[in-house]
């Protein structure tokens, strides 16, 4: 089985070939070598996916690699095959026009000049939460000039193919386990290249405000979908019209959902993140700043980035060509049920259970892949931290809730189509309470219906016992070891001590997300007065 493993840069050795494309100057299956490590170096990347060949599956081919060293290639072109994402054709066609998108855009260019006009929009004042009627018609012209009718058509085009895939096939669920053609589970990799500035001017163009916001929107497509289904299986009413807090229906009544409603939520989520590519916005990222220092330089830092929602906001406000639904996820991107976020919250609003998911989605991929924060934590210590965070979610007309940040219902049907880790990928298994103590190097052998992965043991670090590829399987909810023989289970055993472990990603740190902070958005958010006397 190949071997899939994170590494940072400096553990890359010979013989790493990318799991994935970064950009257009490493393609995914060639061996890197030292120009490549420095191009990504200077995008700024911490750590890269890489696929290397086991040991078992070089040793049959040995002489034929010996003689044509291109046959291992094709061995890895195999592989990759094997490995491919779910709609890649597509996503990768997506994300050159989000590229184009993205591209950091300043008040000052051109496309923000009224024709007929002689002045500028001024520098910065997208960056304001009202930015008046002044501004405005600059502000359209540069909405149409960044994002097109024809780019909003192409995107809601792709959105649609990949809907229509998925909505021909069967919904994920225990009851059709077994059954062919079920909604895959979803895992997304992508290589964050950030944008890097030579000082004022825009030396080369990353693609990671891009793949993340392609990544959390296809992640959301899938789970809406699948969701989708399950409801209509049960009969639940369809939603014809889009919430209304002021209402007084049940707003916590689950509906189903319209094609049309469902890819409009996508499409607001491929465009709630234009703030960040603003030129101010853009330098500030890409500049390596600690947002959580207390200098009045940091201060002014978290403060651009804090604002830069408002970018979004001010461009796509007037767009006719948006619908309702889309600018609801992006003018709701930042307000959490537990009051956390930014700006500060004056009323208690209504969080529509698309932005619910979203903000489950996008933390998942905020933190294990990160565009703002530079250290990615593992995938398991941010399921885990998702899960003791999240609760029921139940909205009152006449009195502010005390909610936790992550609806649960919504994070179990997430999880439900995650696949956290590819088969064949390493990981490290140790005690809970020493985060840098490895008992067990293994890698996944199976996801089958759950997030939480069937490990195959490698090595035991403690007894310095190494075993072949999928001969010692460890099923850690169950605490079961499964012995297996030429493809049959032979032995089980029951350890109850293996409860205790806990699978780390191999080569990323071992910090405790536990003691994790938003630097930018994250703390309890300063309460106004009127929300102050309504919690009492």
């Amino acid at each position: 089985m190949p071997s899939i493993e994170r590494k940072s840069l400096d553990r890359i050795s010979r013989g790493d070939r990318l799991l994935i494309d970064a950009g257009g100057f490493a393609k995914a299956g060639k061996p890197l070598n030292d120009r490549m490590i420095q191009l990504l170096a200077r995008y700024r990347v911490t750590w890269v996916p890489v696929l290397s060949l086991s040991y078992e599956e070089k040793q049959p081919h040995l002489r034929d690699i010996e003689a044509d060293p291109a046959y291992e290639d094709r061995l890895i072109a195999d592989s990759l095959r094997n490995l491919r994402e779910p709609f890649s054709s597509v996503r990768f066609r997506m994300l050159d026009k989000l590229r184009s998108i993205y591209s950091p855009f300043s008040e000052e260019a051109k496309s923000f000049q009224v024709r007929g006009k002689k002045k500028h929009i001024t520098r910065d004042i997208l960056l304001e939460r009202n930015p008046g009627p002044l501004y405005q018609p600059d502000i359209d012209a540069g909405s149409e000039a960044i994002i097109s009718q024809a780019h909003v058509s192409y995107l809601k085009e792709a959105l649609t193919h990949i809907y229509s895939q998925l909505e021909q096939m069967t919904v994920r669920d225990p009851e059709t386990k077994g059954k062919k053609n079920r909604i895959p589970l979803q895992n997304y990799h992508s290589i964050r290249l950030q944008n890097f500035y030579d000082i004022h001017r825009l030396s080369s163009l990353g693609d990671a405000v891009p793949w993340h916001v392609l990544d959390t929107a296809c992640y959301f497509l899938a789970t809406i979908v699948n969701l989708n289904k399950k409801r209509i299986i049960k009969g639940i009413p369809v939603s014809e019209t889009r919430f209304d807090p002021t209402k007084s229906s049940d707003l916590n009544q689950e509906y189903q959902y319209h094609q049309e409603m469902i890819i409009d939520a996508t499409l607001g989520i491929l465009l709630h993140s234009i703030g960040l590519s603003h030129d101010s916005v853009a330098r500030t990222i890409s500049a390596k700043p600690v947002y959580d220092c207390g200098t009045p330089a940091c201060r002014k830092q978290r403060k651009t980035v804090q604002r830069s929602h408002f970018v979004t906001k001010n461009l796509l406000r007037n767009r006719h060509d948006l619908s309702a639904i889309t600018r609801m996820m992006v003018s709701l991107e930042r307000d959490y049920p537990d009051t956390t976020g930014y700006p500060p919250p004056f009323e208690n609003r209504f969080l529509h259970e698309f932005v619910r998911l979203f903000h489950i989605i996008d933390f998942y991929d905020e933190m294990t892949n990160p565009i703002i924060h530079k250290h990615p934590y593992c995938r398991m210590q941010v399921i885990d931290y998702m899960q003791s965070l999240s609760g029921p979610y139940e909205y009152s007309t006449t009195k502010i809730q005390n909610l936790l940040r992550f609806d649960e219902k919504l994070l179990e049907e997430f999880l439900s189509l995650l696949a956290p880790y590819d088969i064949g990928e390493k990981v490290s298994l140790g005690p809970e309470e020493n985060p840098s103590e490895c008992y067990f190097v293994g890698q996944v052998f199976s996801c089958s219906d759950s997030w939480f992965p069937i490990i195959s043991i490698l090595k035991d670090e403690r007894l310095n016992r190494k075993y072949n590829y999928g001969s010692l399987l460890f099923h850690i909810p169950a605490s079961t070891a499964l012995y297996v023989e030429k493809g049959k289970i032979t032995k089980r055993v029951r350890l109850p001590w293996m409860q205790k472990l806990k699978i780390r990603d191999q080569g990323i740190g071992p910090g405790d997300i536990r003691s994790f902070r938003d630097p930018v958005f994250g703390g309890q958010r300063p309460l106004s007065k009127l929300l102050k006397v309504l919690l009492r």
